[in-house]
């Protein structure tokens, strides 16, 4: 390049003087040209990738398997076939007719569930009152049937006041959340059962770990269990207040699928 330089250098006349001038190798014409190549190179903007909507909400790691937290007992297909086959046939009859409301952050929302209490006279949350109902005899058993589950992993027995039955649709879900209403007794244990019609899928249960400072969900903190029907899983007391859980959407997710929640009050 230095030689092509040197051939380049010319004399011109200058305009008023009629004396001649060099120009030099290191004009910036020349600097240019020597280094258009890298100029154009460099230039070239580089391709960038948009970061992920959920790299933008934060860290998101692969779930662990529930079964490596000990707060969380599982125990897969458990209850009673029996038992399944009688809830499943006359589950549908214990909803009201139509769901219900409740405020969500000041406002009023569709309940995306169908929902019905049974073993107390009265229950609410969100400003939302759920319809309750008396015990069955299938119910009463699936009660016993979990206390009896507990009873095997703790010292201490349990007897569960209430159940919260909830029926969900192909698309429906259930958001993050902690179960920490002021009526629940938080020094006692909550039993989850897991009931799928026929031809209907599995769908994921997912635990959320939370940041010892801001009590928010930690998102590289996460574990899941696939819930199938007749599975049983507990969370231990402290769980409310250390994670959240939830049921996420799935779109390739099939049939009506139920869920019974088995608490104590204070």
């Amino acid at each position: 390049m230095a030689q092509e330089i040197q051939e380049m250098d010319t004399e011109e006349q200058h305009p008023h003087h009629g004396t001649k001038r060099t120009i030099s190798d290191t004009s910036e014409s020349l600097r240019i040209s020597d280094t258009s190549e890298s100029l154009r190179i460099s230039d070239t903007p580089e391709k960038t990738h948009r970061p992920t909507k959920k790299q933008k909400r934060g860290v998101i790691t692969k779930p662990r398997p529930i079964a490596e937290l000990k707060q969380v007992p599982y125990f897969p297909t458990t209850i009673p076939l029996a038992d399944e086959k009688e809830f499943l046939a006359k589950v549908e009859n214990y909803f009201p007719p139509h769901r219900g409301t409740c405020m969500v952050f000041g406002k009023l929302r569709n309940i995306p569930r169908d929902q019905v209490v049974m073993g107390i006279t009265e229950y609410s949350y969100s400003g939302q009152m759920v319809q309750t109902t008396p015990w069955t005899p299938v119910m009463l058993r699936i009660k016993k049937y979990v206390e009896q589950k507990w009873a095997e992993i703790s010292d201490q027995p349990v007897n569960f006041d209430y159940g919260l039955i909830n029926g969900y649709n192909p698309e429906d879900s259930v958001g993050a959340h902690q179960d920490n209403e002021p009526s629940i007794n938080q020094t006692q244990p909550i039993g989850s059962v897991t009931f799928i019609a026929p031809g209907g899928t599995p769908r994921p249960f997912d635990l959320w770990g939370t940041s010892p400072i801001t009590r928010k969900i930690d998102k590289s903190a996460k574990w899941r269990a696939i819930l199938r029907s007749r599975d049983v899983i507990f969370m231990r007391p402290g769980v409310q207040s250390e994670f959240y859980h939830e049921v996420p959407k799935r779109k390739s997710a099939r049939g009506r699928r139920y869920n019974i929640t088995f608490r104590c009050v204070k």
